[in-house]
């Protein structure tokens, strides 16, 4: 039911927020402190009371959905309007990415990106290198289509529109941060870019997970109800959903043991995922603990500023020998 963590700090005007998004994510909030605390208090309740829980559950979620409608027959935020495209935002000089030419965007800011991390032209020019045409739909609720170069460093993504929007707007200030602090822990984009054969624009990002070896755990964090684990003891985790067409899961899981058999396991393995990784440790020395630690507050802190809430922070875990 929720997207985000919500501060209940008041929300600036600067800021951009539509007041009916804030109302709306404070329901989201409230209703998330709610399910925590309900769920303790009715663990030996007859299972007729969880089923009414769950049930509020699903109404809150309606009412989410309804406020959503709101908000786009108000009118979006700033940070979410269009971005009207002129040809000053276009860099003069067209590039190739797998074999074909596109337009990149702001291209004299990401440069100093790419010059800073090594990466050149050449590693997505060619088909060989990269090839659209192995384009998948990602796992994730968003299905973008993604792809990973032919070596593995770099990852090419499809944007949503509001996703476009969003980094046409901070593209210049994201550069500015990225080049002035090193030890940030945000993804780094090299190209942000229009393919013309399909009209769709893409980004070209860092690859954050070590090349040479899988990890054996993946975690996607965002301090919400929407934690969960992507891979555990090196095997994916498949994510299966819980709609609400789909009520016959929510009365189930709503009821306990009992009904088990009418939740698939897949869908059983997921949400056991996402219960630990909320509760999720990880155990860092202390020089290391600090500096993440400090990374995650000035990142977060600058997301804040400019408006963007939907991002998480993905840990993967890797086990080698003491020697």
């Amino acid at each position: 039911l929720l997207t985000s963590n919500v501060s209940f700090e008041p929300l600036e005007k600067k800021s951009g927020v539509h007041p009916w998004c804030s109302y709306r994510h404070t329901i989201g909030h409230l209703s998330w402190l709610s399910f925590s605390l309900s769920s303790e208090q009715t663990l030996n309740i007859r299972s007729t009371k969880l089923i009414e829980f769950n049930i509020s559950l699903l109404i809150s979620g309606i009412i989410h959905a309804l406020l959503d409608i709101v908000i786009l027959q108000v009118g979006p935020s700033s940070a979410l309007q269009p971005v009207s495209v002129t040809t000053a935002c276009f860099s003069k000089m067209p590039i190739t990415v797998g074999g074909e030419d596109v337009t990149v965007y702001f291209d004299e800011h990401y440069q100093k990106i790419r010059e800073c991390c090594g990466i050149t032209d050449s590693m997505i020019s060619s088909k060989e290198a990269f090839d659209f045409q192995k384009l998948e739909t990602g796992g994730g609720k968003g299905g973008s289509l993604m792809q990973f170069t032919e070596d593995n460093r770099l990852l090419v993504k499809a944007l949503s529109a509001d996703d476009h929007s969003s980094l046409m707007l901070i593209g210049q200030s994201y550069c500015e941060y990225i080049v002035e602090n090193a030890d940030s822990l945000l993804v780094r984009f090299f190209f942000h870019f229009n393919r013309p054969a399909d009209g769709k624009n893409y980004v070209v990002m860092s690859s954050v997970l070590p090349i040479e070896q899988p990890v054996e755990s993946l975690w996607d964090l965002k301090g919400c109800a929407d934690d969960k684990i992507l891979r555990e003891d090196g095997v994916s985790v498949a994510q299966v959903h819980k709609r609400f067409f789909k009520l016959h899961w929510l009365v189930a899981e709503g009821v306990g043991c009992c009904c088990h058999g009418l939740v698939p396991g897949g869908r059983r393995r997921y949400k056991d995922g996402k219960s630990r990784a909320r509760t999720k440790v990880f155990e860092l020395e202390e020089p290391d603990c600090a500096r993440v630690k400090d990374a995650v507050r000035r990142d977060t802190a600058f997301l804040r500023d400019r408006g963007l809430m939907d991002y998480s922070l993905l840990v993967g875990t890797l086990s080698r020998p003491a020697d």
